[in-house]
């Protein structure tokens, strides 16, 4: 009994350090081709790029605490909140969305003489641009709607 419990501990932890692992390569991965996404997109020289990175990614550091600071509730969840919960759910979204803005004045302002206001307003709307060329890689990956 001893060994079977202590088996399945063992293959437990394992499938979650292996679930944690692919998480962690898939996570590396989708950077790299965000990565080369934007330097292409943005079509940065070696020496920009160079400069751009270290405030990006600083940037990005920022957003990432941000999500963490206020995680944002599933929506399954949303409708069963009470009155109170949803002031406070309202108020924290609120929050996140002021301070991203704060974020993203900083890299605009971190950014000047680092890359031209062009490639500023382009990588503004890199973001969206990306998660729209993963959503519709993996929906033709699915076979579902190629719009």
């Amino acid at each position: 009994m001893r060994v079977t419990a202590i088996f399945i501990i063992v293959l437990m932890t394992s499938m979650t350090a292996l679930s944690q692992g692919r998480r962690a390569e898939m996570r590396e991965g989708l950077e790299a081709r965000k990565v080369a996404f934007i330097t292409e997109e943005l079509s940065l020289t070696p020496e920009e790029a160079q400069a751009f990175w270290p405030v990006y990614n600083k940037h990005q550091d920022d957003l990432e605490q941000l999500r963490q600071k206020y995680p944002t509730p599933r929506s399954k969840t949303l409708s069963d909140l009470s009155d109170e919960e949803a002031t406070a759910a309202i108020d924290n979204y609120l929050t996140r969305e002021r301070e991203k803005i704060m974020i993203k004045q900083s890299l605009v302002t971190d950014l000047d003489g680092v890359i031209s206001d062009r490639k500023v307003a382009v990588l503004l709307g890199l973001e969206e641009a990306f998660k729209r060329r993963l959503l519709k890689a993996m929906n033709k990956r699915r076979g579902g709607d190629n719009r």
